[in-house]
């Protein structure tokens, strides 16, 4: 009975690892599926970009300049238009 428990206790550590390594394998097996599930995800993302290159807030400050150069010219018009009316009922 002796040499039994002997043999128990010699194999023990190794009954632990092997214990041990399939908790970490099977953790490992979901870190890798979680992984291709990020990637797929990132794949999707990056077919659903824009064409442009810029980021969206690039074209709304695009826009906005342009909105703001068009509300100029139009201001420049009309005040040139008054200065003409103006000069004209002198």
């Amino acid at each position: 009975m002796n040499s039994l428990s002997t043999t128990i206790a010699d194999w023990l550590p190794y009954v632990f690892a092997a214990i041990g390594l399939e908790v970490l394998s099977s953790r490992i097996r979901g870190l890798k599926d979680r992984v291709d599930e990020l990637e797929g995800k990132i794949k999707k993302l990056k077919v659903d970009e824009p064409s442009s290159p810029l980021p969206p807030h690039f074209d709304a400050v695009k826009r906005q300049k342009e909105r703001t150069r068009q509300f100029l010219a139009e201001r420049e018009q009309r005040e040139q238009g008054s200065r003409e009316s103006g000069a004209a009922t002198r």
